[in-house]
């Protein structure tokens, strides 16, 4: 073959390939002119293969679609298998039934809780030491401020002792200080004229300095003296006449008031005797006029000198400085009227530090006693012990504080702790009446009222409750931690049509029942209300699905249990209970066959709610 040929051809049969026809075969000089001229364009690239070819797409859509028909094909037949074996199953199980039937239905609350006693307190001692008596019992009832324990308290009383004597020793020197501050104030002695006060405030003055002189001139003595011949001549109480050069008047009488025995001598060496004479001052009397006397008949031996009767001199008691000056020279002043006041500001200061160092022992000293009260405990409240850890003759360590000696409670009345749904909270109300049963004591309702609802919830896995307090006045055998159940009756309705709760759907906003067909009862036995169906549900022999019928109803209020029929049905009627294994869908596909007149429920159907279920008031759910 001629090579130029071979290499024209091969040229030829690349461009049929590269324009969508079939290659034709290659020779070796196609082969190697293919080389050479990839070899002169450079590195031959590697063909990819074209996911968006339009042909090679529309083969792979069709592909899809035929498989996700096939598929769903397919499941919707396997769950008609499934469904329709299900009410195969359901036609040859025995139908739940019950009639419609009136009594009083009542929505109720129910919660649990564990008792607790009304009040119940641990006695913790405040003090440590030895017990010395503990005169009770456990399941002992004791009264409040009965003793429980005493602890030895001699400790305490040795403190006190001390405290005592500490506050004695401050009381004496309390009273010197009050001594001290009564010797500042100078009072007069008598009553009478001020002369010779010449102290003014701000001047400092020792004790005993003289203050001033203090006359009482309406009183007047005169001491004459007489012969010693003549003194036992005159008593006491004898009338002395009085005359003197200085007052122009004989008519002035005095009494003798005092006879003094000690002798003295006259001029001449004669013996004399001083009898003093008291009278009134008729006014014009001064001290230091000269009077003579005659008393009985007798003369005075010589003259005597008159001076007022009380005239004292004051001097202050104390030490300090003048702070006060209430009278001057000639003021009239009756015995006890304050003259001047002193101060001195060292003592004071004594007697403020002296004052508080009283006081502080004063509240040791009341400390001490109120610290002897805790060595005898006493029991909070009236109640029962019911635990007794401690006894006579055991010691209480430095731990006193964490220690539990013993537990009294008060159960005459007992309470416990519901929690109520956010949903129901606002149904409950203090005061509303509970009925309560133990798990513990059977056939035993005891009644407890609502006495507390906690106004914060508490919320857990998106629910919220609320706690509710409810106490029991006579709890009887009830004792503390025992579970119970409380149930509240928050709305009743007596005479009312109703049907157990499982015999209602919903859907759509509206409430539907299977009833009996009329011409079914007759067949199979009469009326509705004798086809073998118990009052509160049961197994009606011989009936289908196929024996129903659809019916829509308005329902009222309901319990865990029933739930009231406002209109829709009568009384005696049959309906058909839904059991834990029929669902919804189950129920639609036996009133699509045609088993039941009236039509298969609406399709967006709720369902029957679980046994026991539904709301607390209002229509099921």
């Amino acid at each position: 073959a001629n090579p130029p040929e071979q290499g024209k051809s091969g040229a030829d049969n690349t461009g049929a390939a590269n324009h969508g026809g079939q290659p034709a075969q290659k020779g070796p000089s196609a082969i190697f002119a293919q080389d050479d001229a990839a070899s002169e364009r450079g590195p031959k690239k590697k063909k990819k293969f074209n996911l968006k070819d339009r042909r090679t797409k529309k083969i792979i859509k069709r592909i899809i679609i035929w498989a996700v028909i096939i598929g769903l094909v397919a499941g919707v037949y396997i769950w008609f298998q499934s469904q329709a074996a299900k009410v195969a199953n359901m036609m040859q199980t025995p139908i739940s039934t019950a009639a419609a039937e009136r009594g009083d239905l009542d929505v109720t609350i129910t919660g649990s809780g564990v008792m607790e006693a009304m009040e119940q307190y641990d006695i913790v001692p405040m003090k440590q030491g030895k017990i010395m008596t503990a005169p009770f019992e456990e399941g002992d009832y004791v009264e409040k401020d009965s003793v429980l324990f005493t602890l030895d308290n001699s400790d305490a009383l040795i403190n006190i002792q001390k405290a005592q004597n500490s506050l004695a020793k401050a009381d004496i020197a309390n009273k010197s200080n009050q001594e001290t501050m009564e010797d500042w104030v100078s009072t007069a002695p008598v009553t009478g004229y001020i002369s010779g006060l010449n102290l003014k405030v701000g001047d400092t003055v020792n004790a005993n300095t003289a203050v001033c002189t203090i006359t009482n001139d309406d009183v007047i003595t005169v001491k004459i003296p007489f012969s010693a011949a003549h003194i036992d001549s005159i008593y006491v109480g004898s009338t002395a006449q009085l005359t003197s050069a200085d007052y122009m008047t004989n008519n002035i009488y005095g009494t003798v008031s005092d006879i003094d025995r000690t002798p003295i001598r006259s001029s001449d060496g004669g013996v004399m005797y001083n009898v003093e004479i008291t009278l009134d001052n008729p006014g014009a009397i001064a001290g230091g006029m000269n009077f003579t006397a005659t008393i009985n008949g007798i003369l005075s031996a010589a003259a005597g000198t008159s001076e007022a009767a009380d005239s004292e001199q004051l001097f202050t008691k104390a030490s300090g400085k003048v702070v006060a000056v209430y009278h001057t020279n000639g003021d009239k002043v009756n015995a006890g009227d304050t003259i001047i006041e002193i101060s001195n500001s060292a003592t004071l200061d004594s007697i403020d530090q002296s004052n508080i160092e009283y006081d502080d022992l004063q509240l040791s000293l009341q400390s001490q006693y109120d610290e002897l009260e805790d060595y005898t405990i006493k029991s909070p409240i009236s109640g029962t012990v019911i635990k007794k850890e401690y006894k006579a003759g055991d010691t209480i360590g430095n731990s006193a504080q964490s220690i539990v000696l013993a537990t009294v409670a008060d159960m005459s009345k007992m309470k416990f702790t519901m929690d109520v749904d956010e949903l129901d909270i606002s149904k409950i109300q203090v005061g509303q009446p509970v009925d309560v049963v133990a798990d513990a004591l059977e056939d035993q309702i005891f009644v407890g009222t609502i006495t507390q609802i906690i106004q914060e919830g508490e919320s857990a896995n998106g629910v919220t409750t609320y706690p509710v307090e409810v106490v029991i006045d006579t709890p009887g055998d009830l004792m503390i931690g025992m579970n119970v159940t409380a149930t509240v009756v928050v709305e009743s309705k007596s005479d009312v049509l109703k049907v157990p709760i499982e015999a209602v759907t919903k859907s759509s906003g509206k409430s539907y029942v299977q009833v009996l067909k009329a011409d079914a009862a007759a067949q199979k036995g009469g009326a509705p209300s004798d086809a073998g169906a118990a009052p509160g549900g049961g197994q009606a022999a011989g009936y289908t699905m196929e024996d129903f019928e659809q019916r829509e109803v308005q329902t009222g209020i309901n319990s865990e249990d029933e739930i009231e029929i406002v209109s829709g049905l009568s009384e005696g009627e049959l309906v058909y209970i839904a059991t834990a294994t029929t669902d919804d869908s189950s129920l639609q596909m036996m009133m699509m066959g045609g088993g039941m007149s009236g039509g298969g429920a609406p399709s967006d159907g709720g369902g029957t709610p679980p046994a026991g279920g539904g709301p607390s008031g209002g229509g099921p759910q």
